[in-house]
């Protein structure tokens, strides 16, 4: 039984550092342009292609969802641009570097090393209080939009 529990708990490190990698990737190859557009670059071709708003709530109900801006912001913090960035979302490059550091640590905890160490066992407490503090400004800054 034990044995089933880790590997659901190797399993999730896994499907979380993928997600992290493929929104990385995404970040650097997508450009925030004017008008608040974004543009996949397809640097063989020295072309780019607009992005189409993928935001269903946006779409449907015309306002915008708490993650509204996010893929923009992502986009604008890997080029350095944080003014951009946080006209985008201003949760958006913190959440980016909470990203970031999960790749590190899930590689630590799909090793195994995170319950051998007490230090990282206390970070993955901290990390998880962080993370729900970031998704916690994510709806304070949308409320916020709409004062």
């Amino acid at each position: 039984m034990k044995l089933n529990v880790l590997q659901n708990g190797r399993s999730e490190h896994l499907c979380v550092l993928a997600f992290c990698l493929i929104v990385i990737i995404g970040a650097l190859s997508l450009s925030p342009g004017d008008n608040s557009d974004l543009h996949f670059a397809l640097p063989f071709f020295r072309t780019e292609i607009l992005f189409p708003q993928l935001c269903v709530v946006n779409r449907v109900l015309g306002i915008p969802c708490p993650g509204c801006g996010l893929t923009r912001s992502f986009a604008s913090t890997v080029r350095m641009d944080l003014k951009g960035a946080v006209s985008f979302n201003p949760v958006g490059p913190i959440l980016f570097l909470i990203c970031i550091f999960q790749i590190p640590y899930r590689i630590i905890a799909y090793s195994g090393l995170l319950h051998t160490r007490p230090l990282l066992k206390k970070s993955e407490n901290i990390f998880q209080a962080v993370t729900w503090w970031v998704l916690g400004g994510l709806v304070v800054t949308w409320l916020a939009r709409f004062l």
